[in-house]
């Protein structure tokens, strides 16, 4: 995944356009795909995950985000997820967190992410630990 970022100055004014876009290798000729807008608010790229499906014909893109779980002091989290299959955006709320996690969990910073064998995403916080995603999008923490 790439991300493009141009500021603009037009007319005294000035502002930031951000666009993402999926590249991809492999044994045929390589492309780059812009990936639709509109994109899951405070997005980041060490937050994005990429997931292959179809053997690699298709992917998921995954951005995390953390939710209050409504009559509960808990969180959880909003998966927003791009389908380069249906070439659109959906969200679907993820598993709750275990019961012993507070509000430490809303500064959950990605370190890092990576595929787990598959079918799985993990982002890795070195101080809170890992949250896993897998290819059903149930989400999990350890």
């Amino acid at each position: 995944m790439v991300r493009i970022f141009i500021h603009v100055d037009q007319e005294e004014e000035l502002y930031a356009v951000t666009d993402f876009f999926l590249y991809k290798a492999g044994p045929v000729a390589p492309s780059l795909h812009l990936i639709p807008g509109p994109y899951p608010i405070g997005i980041h790229a060490i937050h994005v995950g990429v997931l292959p499906c179809c053997g690699g014909d298709h992917c998921l893109v995954v951005v995390p985000q953390p939710r209050p779980i409504k009559a509960s002091d808990r969180w959880g989290y909003v998966l927003h997820i791009f389908s380069t299959k249906t070439m659109s955006w959906t969200r679907k709320k993820a598993a709750r967190m275990a019961p012993d996690m507070d509000e430490r969990h809303l500064f959950f910073e990605h370190d890092k992410v990576f595929a787990v064998g598959d079918d799985a995403l993990a982002w890795v916080d070195f101080r809170h630990g890992i949250l896993i995603c897998a290819k059903g999008l149930r989400v999990t923490t350890r």
